[in-house]
């Protein structure tokens, strides 16, 4: 970024009100100093040292024409400021669960759904990696069964998850928040833990995430 201190001084307005006109100048080119040092970071280099030269010089059109480049950047940041903002909402910071905490799974919960589950890695291990569960502490299992449209469910506690050697955090998003991912166990030990399955408590007609 532009550190240098400017080293041209402002020509004096010719115009009757000269105090006036002077200090509407000095507002414009600080105006416009503050937007040259910006382009530097959020635009092409020329464009930026042209900005802050025509600052220097004090000359106006230079100084128009060098923030006329630079807006498109800006425009480019504020949109990308405003993404940014927008996934920072929707995220949730993850929470504990604590051993007691149920977790659901929907579907038959077979070795192999949990193996060719949507996302699921196989480590070199054998154990998986990104299986998608339900939990939240305190929740019931109606509550945690409702986003999936499954006719089966199976269940177990976060605390049996890690007795048996995984990991399972809690990493719920706006959309959908008791979302947890299970690392670390084979599909047979997850097939073991939640097996058998039962009948998904939560009528059809109002399953799926809301």
């Amino acid at each position: 970024m532009f550190t240098g201190s400017p080293t041209g001084t402002l020509q004096q307005a010719e115009v009757n009100a000269q105090g006036t006109a002077t200090m509407m100048k000095d507002s414009v080119v600080s105006g416009a100093k503050a937007a040259g040092n910006l382009a530097v970071d959020l635009s092409p280099i020329g464009s930026a040292r042209d900005t802050i030269y025509a600052i220097e010089d004090g000359d106006p059109l230079g100084i128009l024409i060098g923030i006329a480049s630079i807006v498109p950047q800006i425009k480019a940041a504020s949109k990308a400021i405003g993404k940014a903002r927008t996934l920072e909402k929707t995220a949730q910071v993850p929470r504990f669960l604590p051993d007691s905490a149920l977790v659901c799974r929907g579907g038959v919960c077979t070795a192999d759904k949990f193996a060719n589950g949507s996302g699921v890695i196989k480590n070199a291990d054998g154990t998986l990696s990104g299986v998608s569960t339900q939990s939240r502490e305190g929740a019931s299992l109606e509550e945690l069964s409702a986003p999936f449209m499954n006719n089966q469910v199976g269940q177990t506690t976060a605390g049996q998850i890690r007795s048996a050697g995984g990991r399972i955090t809690s990493d719920g998003t706006s959309l959908n928040p008791n979302h947890a991912t299970v690392d670390g166990l084979t599909a047979e030990q997850l097939k073991y833990l939640f097996t058998p399955t039962i009948q998904n408590p939560v009528p059809p007609s109002m399953r799926g995430l809301r």
